[in-house]
């Protein structure tokens, strides 16, 4: 949420992602983020510029697969 709403006061509008909006229920629903648990934080691995196109277009439910990392 807060890299969404950075994205939209700095970003020019000529970013793909502006135009990425329009995919956002197909992302939502046919493309899992991929998170990983980092201790108490959760990271985008993969999908962070699917995550902000999704942000912008309202979207605020979608899949994930999310990977715990184990310390050894």
């Amino acid at each position: 949420k807060e890299v969404g709403e950075k994205f939209r006061r700095m970003e020019p509008s000529g970013s793909r992602i502006w135009k990425m909006k329009i995919f956002a229920g197909i992302f939502s629903s046919l493309l899992p983020l991929i998170i990983v648990q980092r201790g108490d934080r959760l990271e985008i691995n993969d999908g962070s510029h699917r995550a902000v196109a999704m942000h912008l277009s309202g979207v605020t439910k979608g899949k994930a697969y999310i990977g715990v990392e184990k310390l050894a």
